[in-house]
């Protein structure tokens, strides 16, 4: 898996973290590149095998690399590195498997799953936070329910959710590199969880064994104004233009304060529960084991 030789052919990830969205894939991709013998991509979700339109509201924050030859500088500095990226919009992309084979035939994928219901609610928190999401989460579900129209980056509450085809679109290409994780179980023993990982890609867990530790946690604007300058295209577009990278993180905590997160109607945990029913007994088909979150 490791490569000697990388300058004489067009360096492509080793492995792809490839989603689901607000599963833990950000804390997973911070733990590995934390590992001295991991590279990862420094930009997390380069989004290169997936043809995702982004929401015009945020289109500007998403660095989406299209360019062949960009992508492969995304990899250079690895060396003999165990390289990777994370990109959630592979996941739900039903072209994105296909295309990663056809280009990385031997690459490895590594695929974290979240109880769906709470998913759902994670996600639409975030498009709350990020000034995108006026809706209650009822009506947001409901839409989502009616086939509202995807867009990435905001909506997708409930089809992101529903892993069954899109696990097995992965597993039909790549077989037994594979590796399907649960953030429960991940998060109740990180350290046990992420040597799995380490041991699926090669590398020495002993090297890197992670704290337990929330990345992207919830946070709410603080004021109205917050609301507007998050949600606002030509503001965020201009904060990229102003403030530096490095600072980026510390500017947006002027506007988000952290809160508990507020618990789900019961209405609507029922309405997702029942859009995903037949989601458990299928990967637990898929996989030959248990979900955490499947009914007893």
């Amino acid at each position: 898996m490791r490569r000697d030789d990388v300058t004489s052919v067009k360096r492509r990830p080793d492995f792809l973290v490839v989603g689901a969205a607000k599963a833990g894939t950000t804390s997973l991709y911070a733990y590995l590149a934390a590992h001295p013998g991991v590279y990862m991509s420094p930009v997390k979700e380069p989004h290169f095998y997936s043809r995702v339109e982004p929401d015009p509201r945020v289109a500007s924050i998403y660095t989406i690399v299209r360019d062949d030859a960009a992508y492969a500088r995304l990899f250079e500095p690895a060396g003999a590195r165990v390289a990777g990226e994370a990109s959630t919009s592979y996941l739900c992309d039903p072209t994105a498997p296909a295309r990663i084979a056809a280009d990385v035939p031997g690459a490895r994928i590594v695929i974290m799953l979240r109880e769906p219901v709470e998913r759902a609610h994670s996600h639409y928190l975030n498009g709350v936070r990020e000034g995108l999401e006026a809706r209650s989460f009822e009506d947001a579900v409901r839409a989502g329910l009616a086939g509202e129209p995807p867009r990435w980056g905001a909506a997708l509450y409930v089809d992101l959710g529903r892993y069954c085809a899109p696990v097995r679109r992965y597993m039909d290409l790549f077989g037994d590199r594979v590796l399907v994780l649960f953030f429960e179980e991940f998060f109740a023993d990180v350290r046990a969880q992420f040597a799995r990982v380490c041991s699926f890609l090669g590398v020495d867990d002993a090297e890197a064994a992670p704290e337990a530790e929330v990345h992207n946690p919830y946070a709410a604007p603080r004021s109205r104004l917050s609301t507007a300058l998050l949600g606002s295209p030509a503001a965020r577009a201009l904060g990229r233009r102003l403030v530096p990278p490095r600072g980026r993180a510390a500017f947006r905590s002027l506007l988000l304060r952290a809160q508990d997160k507020p618990p789900i109607d019961e209405r609507v945990r029922r309405l997702l529960e029942d859009a995903y029913r037949d989601e458990p007994a299928c990967l637990e088909r898929l996989l030959g084991r248990p979900v955490p979150w499947a009914p007893p």
